[in-house]
């Protein structure tokens, strides 16, 4: 086992939060609180709007069994909490797989049945998440091909037989192919991750089962109600003077877009060959490298069920907060929300939509919450420390349920980050300098932290 000195983990620890200060903030509020303490934070009388939960539902019943989805209706008529931080994958992915056992020993705690995850397939498969590889035990395998791997997930035709028949027997064993056939990708995906977990936790007396849907799918359920009701989100769209108001309040914000520099006015375009493309609004046109779509109510929602259109992050997690929903996010998203609330905000009261400028006013300290830390190495070695953990599911659930028991929210930072320097599982070539030369803010962004 390696020995970290306490000096070691605040370095550590000092290097994260220089980097990701909404970290910083959350642990001087948090960070002494033990985790069955720090689990009331989920505590939260709102509920979703009666719009979102169905379409929860219905997206649920689609793809996941009856007895699932009864318990996903009552937990909604509890809880708000949504885990909005994945992207959409295979769940084993180390980073993926940590924060979702976590958040699952959260909901535990709290005796909820389900870990709800809406995760975003507006990604391309060479994303560090690696959508396209899952790990089992030690083993990692792609399960589609890489002339595939700039394609955004959203929208993609599904893995073959040929590609599935590849992955470790254990994991076809527990789900067949015949489960996952004729499906688009992020179908398979969602299909795949609740029956892998649902087997990973059957021997856990109230273990909270996954419901894994796909962000985009609701979002644009909501896009479409509310172009129905004429609310502010059909008024950007379809208005150019809303729309010129939006646009300007949000331009150089995280999510949104800067003028040509980066991101998508609204929405993004994928392309004939499934990647993105950025748009301009030029008129009432969005305006993309090869394409245009007129910004109009009935043509935009045609384009959104083709997968010619992509919701932006803007649009995806501001309409979820419209219908009161509590987003359980990631350092990103606790970072980067809170100013694109404050100018959205603005943008609304602008515009005259008094009442949903409200709404999003009281999100801001209510409706969004890193429900727990969980954080990972690009570096090799740690890496494969992390992958180490995936060999015994079980014995990871017990140490994991018995270490956040014992150690505060800060620790458990640390813990997550670097999980041998608590526990015996360590590769043998795995040496102190390789956790030590983290002590870096610059390797802190490469970590992606």
């Amino acid at each position: 086992m390696i020995s970290m000195l306490p000096t070691d983990l605040r370095h550590l620890y000092d290097s994260v939060v220089q980097v990701r200060p909404a970290l910083g903030e959350r642990l001087k509020q948090f960070g002494e609180l033990r985790l069955n303490e720090y689990c009331g934070q989920l505590e939260h009388q709102q509920k979703p709007s009666e719009v979102l939960k169905n379409i929860l539902l219905e997206h649920a019943a689609r793809l996941h069994s009856p007895e699932l989805v009864e318990s996903f209706r009552w937990q909604l008529e509890r809880s708000a909490s949504l885990c909005t931080s994945d992207h959409c994958g295979t769940l084993f992915q180390p980073l993926c797989f940590q924060s979702n056992l976590v958040t699952a020993y959260a909901m535990y705690c709290k005796q909820l049945k389900v870990v709800p995850v809406l995760a975003t397939g507006n990604i391309p498969m060479n994303n560090k998440t690696e959508p396209r590889a899952i790990y089992w035990g030690n083993e990692k395998k792609n399960i589609m091909p890489s002339k595939y791997k700039r394609n955004l997930v959203y929208g993609h035709a599904g893995f073959s037989r040929q590609h599935y028949e590849n992955l470790p027997l254990a994991v076809q064993e527990i789900v067949p192919f015949s489960k996952l056939e004729g499906m688009i990708l992020s179908d398979q995906f969602c299909k795949l991750n609740t029956e892998l977990w649902k087997a990973f936790g059957s021997y856990i007396s109230g273990f909270p089962n996954l419901v894994y849907l796909h962000l985009e799918d609701v979002v644009i359920d909501l896009l479409e109600y509310s172009f129905a009701q004429r609310d502010e989100y059909f008024h950007i769209c379809c208005s150019e003077e809303h729309r010129s108001i939006t646009l300007k309040a949000l331009d150089g914000l995280e999510y949104c877009w800067s003028g040509e520099a980066r991101g998508s006015q609204l929405f993004w375009a994928r392309s004939g060959k499934g990647r993105a493309v950025r748009l301009k609004v030029e008129s009432n046109k969005l305006v993309g490298l090869d394409s245009e779509f007129p910004m109009q109510a009935e043509a935009l929602l045609q384009a959104l069920r083709r997968f010619d259109l992509v919701p932006t992050n803007f649009l995806a997690l501001t309409l979820l907060i419209k219908h009161g929903a509590v987003l359980l996010a990631g350092v990103n998203q606790c970072e980067r929300m809170p100013p694109l609330l404050e100018h959205w905000v603005t943008a609304l009261q602008t515009m005259g939509f008094t009442e949903s400028s409200r709404v999003f006013e009281r999100a801001l300290p209510t409706q969004l919450v890193m429900p727990i830390i969980a954080l990972y190495a690009q570096d090799y070695s740690i890496h494969q420390a992390l992958e180490s953990m995936m060999c015994e599911p079980q014995k990871t659930f017990r140490r994991v349920q018995d270490s956040l028991k014992k150690q505060t929210l800060r620790q458990n930072l640390l813990s997550f980050m670097f999980p041998f320097c608590y526990h015996e599982e360590v590769p043998t070539d795995l040496q102190r300098e390789d956790v030590l030369k983290l002590d870096t803010p610059s390797v802190a962004r490469k970590m992606g932290i």
